[in-house]
C-alpha cells in the first residue's frame, strides 16, 4: 500500500538534493573555461526532472486527493522518485568538492564523464515513468498538472520566448567583474590574511554572530583591495558550500551607472540570477515590462530583490558593498533604508561594508541593523604594504639591481612612511 506520508517525504528530499545539485552545476559550469558537456546535461535532466516532481506534487496536494485518498493508490511514484534521488547521489559524488574552474582536468573527466551520461540516461528513464504516471491519473487535476509541465501557467501564450542572455542585458546593470577583477589582480597573494583570519570576520562568515560588518578607514586606508579579497575568500566559500550564494558593488562616484541605487539593485538582481537560475520573479518582472519593451521602475526593481533574496534556493546570501561613502549624496538615506529592508525581510542576508571614516555615512545607518564597526588599523594595514613591496623587490628586474641594504632601506622607508595609506593611481 502506498503510504502518503512517504510519498511525500521523498518529494521533499528529491526536491532538496535537486535544487542544491543545480546551484552547485550551474556555478561552475558558468566559471569554468571549456566546461564538459556532461555538466550542462546534468543541469537539463534536473530542471526537467524537477518541473515533473513539482507537478506530482501539485496532484497529490489538490483538493480532489484530499477528499478522494485512495486515488494515490494509482499514482504509483514513490519508487521512481526514490531512484531519482539516488542517481543525483551518484553524481553529487561523481563531482566531488573540487572548485577548480578547471574541471576537465581536475575532475578527471575522462573517466567521469561517461558514467555521468550513464546516470544521466537512467535519470531521463525514471522521468518517462513519472510522466506516464502523470498522463494515465484520472484526475481532473492533470489538466492543470500539464499547464505547468509546459509551462503556461506563468506567462500567456502569445509571450515571447526569451532567453536569459537576454534577460541579462534587459537588465542594464553596470559591469562589476571587470572592476573587481582589476583591483584584485593588484594584490598580492596573501593580501588581507589578517582580516580573513580574524574573529571578527570569520564569525560574521559562519554566522556565529547575527550582523553586518561595516570597515571603515581613511582615505587611500586599502579597503577597496581589502574588500576584493573579501569578495575572492566568499567566492571560494559559496563554491564549496550548497546553497551559499554571493554578489558584490563597487560604488565609484565618478561613474553615474556605479553610484545610484537603481544599479545598485540591477547589479544585485543579476548576479544572484547568474550564480542560481534566475527565478520566475524576474521574469515576471520582464513580462510585466511589457516583455523588455520597457525598463522597470526602482520600486519594481526593489519589490523583485526582495523576493529574490528570500528564494529558497539560497542558505546563505552575502553582500559585500565597497565605498558607500560614493554612493549618491541625494539618495544616501534612500540606500540605508534599503539596507534594512533587504535585513529584515531575509535574515539569509550577510552585509559587509566599506566606507571613508565619513560621519554622513556612519550616522546614517539605522540603528535597526544590526552593524558592527571596524576600523582599519594603521599597523595591519601596514603589514599589507609590506607583503606588495617585497614582492616588488623580488619580482621587478630594475628594483632587484639594488643591494640588500638599499632594497631594506626602501622596504622599510615605503612600509613605515605609509602610515596606513595604501593607495593606487586608479583606486
Amino acid at each position: 500500500m502506498v503510504d502518503p506520508l512517504s510519498t511525500a517525504s521523498a518529494i521533499i528530499q528529491f526536491l532538496t538534493l535537486s535544487q542544491a545539485l543545480f546551484v552547485f552545476c550551474k556555478q561552475r559550469y558558468q566559471s569554468a573555461k571549456n566546461a564538459p558537456k556532461e555538466l550542462k546535461r546534468i543541469i537539463e535532466v534536473v530542471t526537467s526532472l524537477d518541473k515533473t516532481i513539482r507537478a506530482i506534487k501539485a496532484v497529490i496536494e489538490s483538493e480532489e486527493y484530499a477528499e478522494n485518498p485512495v486515488h494515490l493508490q494509482t499514482l504509483a511514484v514513490e519508487g521512481p522518485i526514490l531512484s531519482c534521488i539516488k542517481h543525483l547521489e551518484e553524481v553529487r559524488s561523481l563531482l566531488g568538492d573540487d572548485n577548480s574552474l578547471n574541471l576537465r582536468g581536475r575532475l578527471g573527466w575522462t573517466s567521469k564523464g561517461p558514467k555521468i551520461e550513464e546516470i544521466i540516461d537512467k535519470l531521463e528513464t525514471e522521468k518517462s515513468t513519472l510522466l506516464l504516471q502523470l498522463e494515465v491519473s484520472s484526475l481532473s487535476t492533470i489538466v492543470e498538472v500539464k499547464k505547468i509541465l509546459e509551462g503556461m501557467n506563468e506567462a500567456p501564450s502569445k509571450a515571447p520566448k526569451v532567453s536569459d542572455d537576454q534577460i541579462y542585458k534587459w537588465l542594464r546593470a553596470p559591469e562589476q567583474e571587470t572592476i573587481h577583477d582589476l583591483v584584485h589582480d593588484r594584490c598580492h597573494p596573501n593580501t588581507g590574511t589578517w582580516f580573513l583570519d580574524s574573529d571578527d570576520y570569520r564569525n560574521w562568515k559562519d554566522r556565529s554572530v547575527i550582523g553586518s560588518l561595516v570597515l571603515h578607514g581613511i582615505p587611500g586606508s586599502g579597503k577597496t583591495v581589502l574588500c576584493s579579497s573579501i569578495i575572492e575568500d566568499l567566492k571560494a566559500l559559496c563554491m564549496s558550500g550548497v546553497g551559499f550564494i554571493y554578489a558584490y558593488f563597487y560604488f565609484r562616484f565618478d561613474d553615474s551607472q556605479k553610484r545610484t541605487i537603481s544599479y545598485f539593485v540591477r547589479s544585485l538582481i543579476k548576479q544572484l540570477s547568474m550564480r542560481a537560475t534566475i527565478p520566475e520573479e524576474v521574469y515576471d518582472l520582464y513580462h510585466s515590462c511589457s516583455y523588455g519593451q520597457e525598463q522597470p521602475t526602482k520600486g519594481q526593481l526593489v519589490k523583485t530583490l526582495l523576493c529574490l533574496l528570500s528564494n529558497s534556493l539560497f542558505e546563505r546570501v552575502y553582500i559585500v558593498t565597497d565605498a558607500l561613502d560614493e554612493s549618491g549624496s541625494s539618495e544616501r538615506e534612500e540606500l540605508m533604508d534599503l539596507l534594512y529592508n533587504m535585513h529584515a525581510s531575509c535574515d539569509k542576508v550577510c552585509f559587509l561594508m566599506t566606507t571613508r571614516d565619513d560621519p554622513d555615512v556612519l550616522d546614517e545607518m539605522p540603528g535597526a541593523l544590526p552593524h558592527k564597526r571596524i576600523r582599519l588599523d594603521s599597523n595591519d594595514v601596514n603589514a599589507d604594504i609590506e607583503l606588495y613591496v617585497k614582492h616588488k623587490l623580488t619580482t621587478n628586474r630594475k628594483l632587484q639591481r639594488f643591494p640588500q641594504g638599499t632594497q631594506e632601506e626602501i622596504l622599510s622607508s615605503l612600509t613605515n612612511g605609509a602610515d596606513g595609506m595604501y593607495n593606487s593611481p586608479e583606486y
